[in-house]
């Protein structure tokens, strides 16, 4: 079975100060790197949805290996963002 997972990271972090969230440091590594090591890549597909402060967060994407769909309707929330990558599915 191939599974696909869909990273929503395209909000503003407007609580944490406007910090690209997917960026933050846990521990040595941003957020978005332990996420992806979740999921072996044998296992399928990760998909990071971006929005606010996109080209960093689809760098960091290129960097890890990832898939990054930017979503230019981020601001309305994270349906739309759900919405973004599952149209990623209906493509394939």
């Amino acid at each position: 079975m191939t599974v696909t997972r869909i990273i929503l990271a395209a909000g503003a972090g407007s609580r944490l100060g406007g910090a690209v969230k997917a960026l933050l440091a846990i521990g040595d590594r941003p957020a978005l790197d332990r996420l992806a090591a979740l999921q072996p890549p044998s296992l399928g597909r990760t998909i990071v949805i971006t929005g606010f402060a996109a080209d960093q967060v689809e760098t960091e994407c290129k960097r890890l290996g990832l898939e990054s769909r930017r979503n230019p309707n981020w601001e309305q929330g994270q349906t739309s963002s759900l919405k973004c990558g599952l149209s990623m599915l209906q493509d394939d």
